[in-house]
């Protein structure tokens, strides 16, 4: 009996700019990210559609951060300047992904 190779590939597309990509990796339980030009270059996640052809029926909405930036390093900055915290990708049935920006952790010490 011979064995029967399935096809792997997945087609995503941004709902914010419209890119595609696919991936062709088995087993695949990564979302791939890119830099969105809407977005002013911010890596957000693309959404799994059926083909190339289709448009995804999910948005993305930036979420601002509401706490105070100080002399942290690594702030992700939108595209109006202000600090962004995450990304979420919402679908229609109400469930979404997130996608944090996580700053750099850091301690100053200052000797005295």
């Amino acid at each position: 009996m011979a064995a029967h190779v399935f096809p792997t590939e997945k087609w995503w597309q941004c709902p914010s700019c419209g890119y595609q990509h696919t991936t062709d990796t088995p087993g695949q339980v990564v979302t791939p990210l890119h830099a969105c030009p809407h977005w002013a270059g911010l890596a957000v996640a693309l959404v799994e559609v059926h083909s190339n052809h289709e448009t995804p029926r999910a948005r993305h909405r930036l979420v601002m951060r509401d706490d105070y930036v100080g002399r942290e390093e690594g702030i992700v900055w939108g595209p109006g300047g202000a600090p962004i915290s995450a990304v979420h990708t919402e679908r229609p049935d109400g469930s979404h992904d997130t996608h944090v920006f996580a700053p750099i952790a850091g301690i100053n010490y200052q000797q005295q």
